[in-house]
């Protein structure tokens, strides 16, 4: 069952939220809470938002493990693979949503085996010798490991890149 695990700094926010109402409500006996966001953020970006769809596909996600506990077939194997592949790709699309509030909520037993989003996240952190060393050995898949490598080379050369071109204008 769901511990309700949320970063440390905001457990007192997180628990008034929850007594108003606030959070983001799973099936029974699940519920997770994050601070809402300030007036003062950007309305286009929407951090709070972005942090509440990772939340509800984690809900999702913890909801078919059970059922494939009760019921393994392959239906449902299938939409656990079909939900990861759609968190890890907004993981990496996304810039909006709070790194170690999500990673704090993956560190639960529920969500172990959740290497590659775990990786995702703090490659996203900037620890980057720790996304590699999850890809290299718990995931033990040293072609992700590469792909890792060149997508922060890639990034890196981008930021060089826009950098130097505002410095010309």
């Amino acid at each position: 069952e769901w511990q309700g695990y949320v970063a440390e700094e905001n457990r007192g926010e997180a628990e008034q939220q929850q007594q108003q109402g606030g959070g983001v409500k799973g099936s029974s006996n699940n519920s997770f809470s994050l601070p809402k966001p300030s007036k003062e953020q950007d309305m286009l970006t929407k951090p709070f938002l972005h942090n509440e769809l990772v939340m509800s596909y984690l809900i999702k996600f913890e909801d078919l493990q059970n059922a494939l506990k009760k019921n393994p077939n392959e239906k449902i194997k299938t939409e656990v693979a079909q939900l990861r592949t759609r968190l890890k790709q907004f993981l990496l699309d996304s810039q909006y949503y709070s790194h170690s509030t999500l990673l704090s909520n993956l560190s639960s037993q529920n969500f172990e085996d959740m290497h590659e989003e775990k990786a995702i996240l703090l490659g996203r952190m900037g620890h980057h010798k720790s996304a590699l060393e999850i890809y290299a050995y718990k995931v033990n898949n040293p072609k992700m490991a590469i792909q890792y490598c060149e997508r922060v080379v890639a990034n890196a050369s981008q930021e060089n890149e826009n950098s130097n071109n505002s410095n010309n204008s």
